[in-house]
């Protein structure tokens, strides 16, 4: 849960498609060195959605350091 925006540091992404970083980045509508809502987030979700491609997206955010990294696990549908 997203209460208040937070700074990104690094974004990655796992799909187990084909599917580049620079599609999905654009999809979500976030970048590195970003600050993000929880508004940000379902925007992204919401746009990834639309491929109809996935059935699950899943993200994780980890702090280290005090640099948050977000993952993004995609896992399609035909898989």
């Amino acid at each position: 849960v997203v209460t208040e925006p937070f700074y990104v540091s690094d974004i990655s992404f796992d799909c187990d498609v084909a599917c580049s970083y620079q599609e999905l980045s654009y999809l979500m509508g976030i970048n590195k060195d970003q600050l993000v809502t929880a508004q940000d987030l379902k925007k992204g979700i919401f746009y990834l959605s639309q491929k109809n491609k996935f059935e699950t997206i899943t993200l994780y955010c980890t702090e280290q350091a005090d640099k948050k990294k977000l993952h993004i696990v995609l896992r399609s549908w035909w898989t």
